[in-house]
């Protein structure tokens, strides 16, 4: 994780000098922050910090502790390396620059005793009083170096007498998965670490548009009219005038008027040898044409029986069928029609939007998808349903709005949380930290509560000590079987040296822990 063109590696409680110098040294970062963790002692002593300091001089790279124990701040001031309470005053360069009643820790023992010697009361003792202090204090250094030597000696005869053996061992890697609960605030400035909490961010943005889909509906509609003959009957004594444009129908009101108009003659008496025998009515038949095109005005004959409106005192029928009507089919709107332009110019607005927002938030932000909603309004149509159209049109608004968080807060709290919820029987082994799952809740109040699942490499601690222990003093083939049910250990190699026993002293047992990627055993 990079912040202000600064590398930023946690370190392990665990965690030695040797391998987080090994760490410091592979990076090709120049500038190199330390999150401590609260509960290392890595620097509490000066030795290493100036072992640190000295070593990223050689390496050309810039040292900047971000801690709040107030040990390690004094002596980061003391030797002008920058020192931060926290990540986010490290974000916002804003170190501390000095601190009430820094601890003496720049005298070395020597120098220590040296002021002893030089209080006051000193120099009032008498000559024979201060003639002996120092005769003591030079058998005092005598008998160290005596004892020292004697220490030496004897832990050469046992480094000769006893033989040691090698047992190497890889430690398990896992890929080991936490949930985690945070709470998002809007209004909030920055992280408070412990807090679980993180700033709220939101966003509003909206786009219009339209949406064009052929129609699919079909319709039947007249298009050419029918044409026939009636006949009208005249019962009556005297001849009757039809106009032209008369109107007669069927029974199911299918109308059609008369094309000229037409004389309809009286009845007639019919005599045979002067005597009367009977009446013939008059007769008279007229072209018609249907008042709608369509195939309905082809009716059969003898069904157009009635006037509409006055009647003249005739009867009328077609003798025939009436001929010539017929349909053609046109495109209408129909529902799924709106239905379909509907939906996709959603889809197509959303698209829109969600490349608008992606320039508009940029790559520092994280969309709570959750969180966020579209909403559609202003939608107009050009035609409507049962319309005729061959085209439709359907335009309108899409408004988006929603949460966001930003990327390096959120990994910032879930490398925290991780890190700080880790078993102590486990240790990272990589600090990348993935998130793998992520939703979002938002509450009554406003805040909203995000769950999520993180995972990470880690593995096993290895205790070199412990495990010399328990094989001390066993067979080499007992030995192997007890490594081969540790789970913390996934390889292992004991180095007897052609001896078929473990030595019975710890001392003689070197266990050696080998980083479980290195195909050349390299330690970790």
């Amino acid at each position: 994780m990079e912040i202000r063109g600064y590398r930023v590696f946690y370190l392990d409680p665990e965690e030695d000098i040797n391998s987080l110098l090994s760490e410091l040294g592979k990076t090709s970062a120049k500038k190199i922050a330390l999150v401590v963790h609260q509960h290392s002692n890595i620097f509490y002593s000066r030795i290493n910090i100036q072992l640190l300091k000295k070593y990223l001089k050689d390496w050309e790279k810039e040292l900047a502790f971000i801690s709040a124990e107030i040990r390690l701040i004094r002596l980061a001031l003391e030797m002008d390396i920058k020192v931060y309470p926290d990540l986010e005053a490290f974000k916002k360069d804003e170190p501390i620059e000095d601190i009430n009643e820094p601890l003496d820790t720049s005298l070395s023992t020597d120098e220590l005793l040296s002021k002893i010697d030089t209080e006051e009361d000193y120099e009032d003792k008498p000559p024979m009083y201060r003639s002996r202090r120092r005769k003591m204090r030079w058998i005092q250094k005598i008998v160290v170096v005596i004892f020292a030597v004697i220490i030496l000696f004897g832990l050469a005869w046992v480094y000769i007498n006893f033989p040691i053996i090698t047992v190497e061992v890889s430690p398990t890697i896992k890929k080991l998965e936490k949930s985690f609960q945070i709470t998002c605030e809007y209004g909030l400035e920055q992280i408070r670490p412990g807090s679980k909490k993180i700033p709220l961010h939101n966003f509003k943005s909206d786009v219009t548009g339209d949406i064009t889909v052929a129609t699919t509906g079909r319709r039947r509609i007249g298009f050419t009219r029918a044409q026939g003959v009636v006949l009208f009957i005249n019962n009556q004594k005297q001849a009757v005038q039809v106009p032209a444009g008369t109107i007669v129908k069927t029974g199911n009101g299918i109308k059609f008027k008369t094309a000229q108009a037409v004389t309809v003659p009286p009845v007639e008496a019919e005599y045979m040898m002067e005597v009367l025998v009977g009446m013939k009515a008059g007769k008279a038949e007229v072209n018609i044409v249907a008042l709608e095109p369509g195939t309905q005005g082809n009716v059969s004959s003898g069904r157009i029986k009635y006037f509409d409106g006055k009647d003249y005192g005739l009867q009328v029928v077609n003798p025939e069928a009436t001929r010539g009507g017929s349909d053609r089919e046109e495109m209408v709107v129909s529902q799924a029609d709106l239905d379909q332009a509907m939906n996709e110019l959603e889809k197509k607005l959303k698209e829109m939007l969600v490349a608008q927002l992606a320039k508009e938030i940029g790559s520092d932000y994280l969309v709570l998808n959750d969180t966020l909603r579209f909403d559609l309004s202003g939608v107009k149509a050009d035609h409507h349903v049962d319309e005729k159209a061959e085209e439709l049109t359907v335009s309108g608004q899409m408004v988006a709005s929603g949460y966001l968080l930003m990327k390096d807060d959120l990994e910032l709290i879930t490398s925290e949380l991780y890190f700080s919820d880790l078993p102590d029987f486990y240790r990272l082994y990589s600090k990348n930290i993935q998130i793998s799952e992520l939703n979002a809740v938002l509450q009554e109040d406003g805040t909203v509560k995000v769950n999520l699942k993180a995972s990470g490499q880690v593995i096993y601690k290895v205790e070199p000590e412990k495990i010399a222990q328990q094989l001390k003093g066993q067979t080499v083939e007992y030995a192997n079987g007890i490594l081969s049910k540790m789970k913390e250990i996934k390889y292992f190699r004991i180095f007897a040296n052609g001896q078929s026993r473990i030595p019975k002293f710890t001392f003689a047992i070197r266990v050696v822990v080998r980083d479980p990627t290195d195909s050349e055993g390299g330690s970790i």
